[in-house]
């Protein structure tokens, strides 16, 4: 992308950090927040990056299909239709196998996160907690670290 990719990152993190926000503060996340950074990249995609758009496409509706599945298997308790628009976003920037470390880092920490609230009596078992944030620090310590991320996995194998 050259010199458009610093200020689309930047407008990307805009759009990303308000959906922590408000999925934080009011468990809501809004479709306008999801969508234009969806339409926004996956135009980018087309014009500047044409041999992966194909690919990220696909690994996007992967991932929101999985996240589907979570909600309608789980009845809307384990996952909220929110999550799973907010989850077509970070595939098309990262790509493989990238998104893989991305949802793995997201539900440890959301894991780690709410048995700790549990742990302190803070939350119970059935009260929602919104996944949206995890899924956006999860987004941006891949962006940033991914590369030393997926040394690290590749050493252990």
């Amino acid at each position: 992308m050259g010199i458009t990719t610093l200020p689309y990152l930047l407008l990307v993190s805009i759009f990303l950090i308000t959906l922590f926000v408000t999925d934080f503060e009011h468990k809501l996340i809004l479709d306008i927040f999801v969508f234009i950074p969806f339409l926004l990249t996956g135009f980018l995609l087309v014009f500047f990056n044409p041999d992966y758009t194909y690919e990220n496409l696909f690994l996007s509706f992967c991932t929101a299909g999985f996240f589907l599945l979570i909600h309608l298997a789980t009845r809307g308790k384990g996952m909220g239709l929110g999550d799973v628009k907010m989850v077509l976003v970070p595939p098309l920037i990262l790509g493989w196998p990238y998104t893989l470390i991305w949802l793995f880092l997201s539900f440890v920490m959301g894991a780690a996160v709410g048995s700790f609230l549990i742990l302190i009596g803070k939350a119970k078992f059935g009260k929602h907690i919104p996944f949206g944030p995890f899924l956006i620090l999860a987004y941006f310590l891949v962006l940033f670290w991914g590369e030393r991320l997926l040394f690290l996995i590749r050493l252990n194998y």
